[in-house]
């Protein structure tokens, strides 16, 4: 009896031995297979961090070439912009009105001064009330027509009035405000001062379609080279709604200068 159980415990032994020197084997193989895999992904790793490595130096020296091109194209612009605009408003004094100050139009008000306009005044509306729109359009209007400084709370003058000016800008791109820029455009109209709509090429939701069911020039895109040739082009006779959103017709007016034939068309009107 105790030599079967020795014999049984012996063979118990030897499964066990083998079940656990199977199972050690098979780890240690698993083991090397998640080693290798590891070592596979660590290098197919290190091969795409070089590549990505290459391509972007590449990338960057693509980047710095194409920069020094683009100065290179801003500074011949920028000279080309200045002669082709020199002294052509010589003599013009502007005023801004701008609804709102969600956009900055200092860049408009250098490029006018460039090309020799004077800007008479430059007046900013704020928040007025809905209920008095037509009041500030009128105020506006008459101060405008009048040459005279302006006292609302409404309106803020970075440059007061202090003459009548021979043309007028209504610079907009802030929150739609269809009735507030309706008033103000028909108050202005009556002034019989010429004037235009102008807004700046990223705003989204554009105001221009308002103004030239107005009956007046607009330029959507004053921030560019090209805008601002249209506004000077539009400030020296040159009707036309300009830029490259809906309400456009043409990218850019096709002279500065108005023809006799224009400017007469543009007086019988």
């Amino acid at each position: 009896m105790i030599n079967i159980k020795y014999y049984i415990i012996l063979i118990m032994t030897i499964f066990l031995s083998i079940g656990i020197g199977i199972f050690v084997g098979f780890n240690m193989n698993n083991g090397n297979i998640i080693d290798d895999s590891q070592v596979a992904l660590a290098d197919q790793i290190q091969l795409e961090f070089s590549r990505l490595r290459k391509e972007n130096t590449s990338l960057l020296d693509e980047l710095s070439q194409l920069t020094k091109e683009r100065n290179t194209y801003e500074t011949i612009n920028k000279i080309m912009y200045q002669e082709l605009t020199k002294e052509k408003l010589v003599g013009t004094s502007i005023a801004i009105v701008q609804i709102g100050d969600a956009y900055d139009y200092q860049d408009m008000k250098n490029s006018l001064e460039t090309a020799g306009a004077k800007i008479a005044s430059w007046l900013i509306i704020y928040g007025a009330d809905k209920d008095l729109y037509r009041d500030v359009a009128q105020q506006i209007a008459l101060a405008l027509q009048q040459g005279i400084e302006l006292d609302n709370g409404y309106i803020k003058s970075l440059i007061p009035i202090k003459s009548v000016p021979d043309f007028i800008i209504l610079a907009v791109g802030g929150p739609p405000n269809q009735r507030l820029e309706s008033e103000l455009t028909r108050a202005v109209k009556a002034t019989d001062i010429p004037l235009a709509a102008v807004e700046q090429e990223l705003v989204s939701n554009s105001h221009m379609q308002l103004y030239k069911k107005e009956g007046i020039s607009t330029i959507d895109n004053v921030d560019s080279s090209i805008g601002k040739l249209s506004l000077i082009a539009v400030i020296r006779g040159v009707d036309g709604h300009y830029g490259v959103k809906s309400a456009a017709e043409a990218i850019m007016a096709n002279s500065l200068e108005t023809s006799a034939q224009e400017a007469e068309s543009n007086d019988e009107r």
